[in-house]
């Protein structure tokens, strides 16, 4: 299995009373394969899963992964847990549904306190025996609070980590791919955020994960076009763009709240969010509405 272009982390869709809205999900998902995405990141930040129980976040990927593969994605899905038997029951859910790879942060809530490289070696050793399927590390710092050195990535890739989920500045970046491509050439790194979309395939990553696509799927799916036709000048102005919408999606709320109201917006039900995430006001929802649909040329 390949894991190159576009994932899309997709937000979780309640109803108003904070149930899971299953016709939203698969509104998403429909949604971004007409835009030309192919992938999907399932259970990340963008999908709100640590204010899911367990039996939630399984029940949104029964619904999320049928309906995915039935359109020709390929799926990751995250089974990040403070507690290791959480996500290993995660996991081992993602394979009996088909999942093509699992991911994982490091176990949070502890992970700048009581925790260190060895609990979390632990933690991912876990994972690795309990499917078959490829493991992505899901390095997010600012959530977890734990930031791993080259050597904790080393150290992951031997126990039988397939890739990462990254994201940082260009030498990071090109160094954390190197010990990928030294350690295991066949697995993957996706570039943790598009706002390093462009600087994550100069250095050699394989795809990105994009939340901003969610907004405006065409500017991301035209910046992945640019870069494997070597069209360095686009992929700058298309970057540049990028690095707008997101600065516009995080005025007011996390950037994840505001794409309900965008999808709201140009027809899509996507439901809504779960406290203690709040949507926007409707002055502050209308005037970043209309700026992002300026950008999508609607």
């Amino acid at each position: 299995m390949e894991f190159k272009g576009i994932f899309v982390p997709i937000i979780t869709s309640f109803d108003g009373s904070g149930r899971l809205y299953s016709k939203g999900i698969e509104n998403i998902i429909s949604y971004l394969h007409q835009a030309g995405i192919r992938g999907l990141w399932l259970m990340g930040s963008y999908g709100a899963f640590p204010l899911l129980s367990e039996d939630e976040r399984k029940a949104f990927i029964e619904v999320a992964i049928p309906h995915a593969k039935k359109l020709g994605f390929t799926v990751i899905v995250n089974v990040g847990s403070p507690d290791t038997d959480t996500a290993v029951r995660l996991a081992e859910h993602a394979f009996s549904l088909n999942a093509h790879a699992i991911a994982s942060v490091v176990p949070f809530y502890y992970s700048s306190t009581h925790y260190n490289e060895r609990n979390f070696l632990d933690y991912f050793k876990k994972l690795v025996k309990a499917t078959t399927l490829p493991l992505f590390f899901y390095n997010n710092t600012n959530t977890t609070g734990f930031v791993p050195n080259e050597d904790f990535f080393k150290k992951l890739l031997y126990l039988g980590v397939y890739g990462f989920k990254d994201k940082g500045d260009y030498p990071t970046m090109s160094n954390h791919i190197g010990i990928l491509k030294k350690v295991r050439p066949e697995g993957a790194y996706l570039s943790g955020s598009t706002s390093v979309h462009l600087q994550g395939h100069l250095v050699g990553a394989s795809g990105v994960t994009s939340g901003v696509a969610l907004a405006i799927p065409n500017h991301v799916v035209n910046l992945q076009k640019a870069l494997e036709n070597n069209e360095f000048d686009k992929a700058v102005k298309l970057q540049e763009t990028i690095l707008k919408v997101r600065n516009i999606l995080g005025r007011y709320v996390g950037r994840a709240v505001s794409c309900y109201d965008i999808l709201e917006k140009i027809g899509v039900d996507a439901g809504t969010c779960r406290s203690p995430w709040v949507r926007m006001s409707k002055e502050e929802s209308d005037e970043v509405v209309e700026e992002l649909l300026r950008i999508r040329g609607e």
